[in-house]
């Protein structure tokens, strides 16, 4: 999850509002890197859910009858957590 995050951060241009967002988001991956080995530990072996959080009405696209037909959702605001 962490290669995906750095990734994205990478390739995405719109991955960072500002100097100061990109900053910050930088000191986490650092943060992530030096304790995610912690992190590993036998209690998180799951199971995990894939949180979406801007995941509104908004974003949800329906036809007429009410059928969902997409949705619009940025990778960059998933989590994944333990359950």
């Amino acid at each position: 999850m962490l290669r995906f995050r750095e990734e994205v951060f990478r390739t995405q241009p719109n991955a960072v509002y500002d100097e100061e967002d990109c900053r910050l988001q930088m000191y986490h991956m650092v943060i992530l890197r030096s304790v995610h080995t912690l992190l590993l530990d036998y209690k998180f072996q799951g199971p995990y859910v894939l949180q979406l959080t801007d995941f509104h009405s908004g974003n949800i696209f329906v036809d007429d009858n009410w059928n969902i037909t997409g949705t619009l959702t940025s990778s960059s605001s998933a989590h994944y957590l333990p359950a």
